[in-house]
């Protein structure tokens, strides 16, 4: 049987989508799942904007 451990967090950059209009992307946020009996990196995914299932859903069509 496949444990997962999965976990978010916010990456500390910040993006700017051009230089004329000088618009800053909020933080990233990254997603990781981690096999809990080999420590392996399953899946990660890249995010803009708040954490949500939308970003869930996304790390797991990867393991998948």
């Amino acid at each position: 049987m496949l444990r997962i451990a999965i976990d978010s967090t916010k990456v500390d950059v910040r993006l700017l989508l051009s230089i004329d209009k000088l618009k800053i992307l909020d933080c990233p946020i990254i997603y990781f799942a981690v096999d809990l009996d080999t420590k392996e990196v399953l899946a990660h995914a890249l995010i803009f904007g708040a954490a949500s299932r939308y970003g869930l859903s996304i790390l797991l069509r990867e393991i998948v």
